[in-house]
């Protein structure tokens, strides 16, 4: 990435099932509440440029619901 400030975070990742059966839970909005973090990121899971990533889709999410 061209990211200068993400340069990674440790990761910890579910085994298939688990990550199966929560599915999207939290990727998206409750209401009003938009949820973000690494462990909500599409690609980069777990990571800083995870976070970074799922920060910018619940951002323009929020925005757009205004």
């Amino acid at each position: 990435s061209g990211e200068l400030w993400s340069g990674g975070c440790p990761a910890s990742i579910l085994r298939p099932g688990p990550e199966a059966a929560a599915g999207d839970f939290g990727r998206f909005p409750a209401g009003r509440v938009h949820f973000a973090g690494a462990d909500l990121a599409l690609e980069w899971r777990g990571f800083l440029e995870g976070a970074v990533e799922s920060g910018e889709r619940a951002a323009h999410a929020a925005l757009a619901a205004l």
